[in-house]
């Protein structure tokens, strides 16, 4: 459970933030960080790191992959994605592999 979730399928987030470490392109996962609560008490615990390492605390956030998974809430949950309002939640994300051919001249 948490109350801000990020999803990426790459390592860097929103720039020059390392906030998916283990990420891979090719490995049809995606990766998922958690932050349980977001408040001031979070801000203080991540801000420092985020802005003069780039990556978060591992203490601060729960981070995990997975081929797909579900964020669900008991109440009306609206859902952004890439910082525009789409929805509420149910969503369901998931991965699907060679989906894009890049050709290189």
């Amino acid at each position: 459970m948490g109350e801000l979730v990020l999803t990426g399928n790459g390592r860097r987030y929103g720039g020059p933030f390392r906030l998916f470490p283990k990420a891979d392109l090719r490995d049809g996962l995606l990766d998922v960080c958690v932050f349980p609560r977001v408040n001031w008490l979070t801000l203080v615990r991540c801000g420092p790191s985020l802005l003069l390492r780039g990556t978060l605390p591992a203490s601060a956030v729960e981070a995990f992959q997975a081929e797909s998974f579900t964020l669900a809430s008991p109440s009306p949950t609206p859902f952004e994605l890439d910082g525009e309002l789409i929805g509420h939640l149910p969503v369901t994300f998931s991965v699907e592999r060679s989906r894009l051919r890049v050709i290189v001249p």
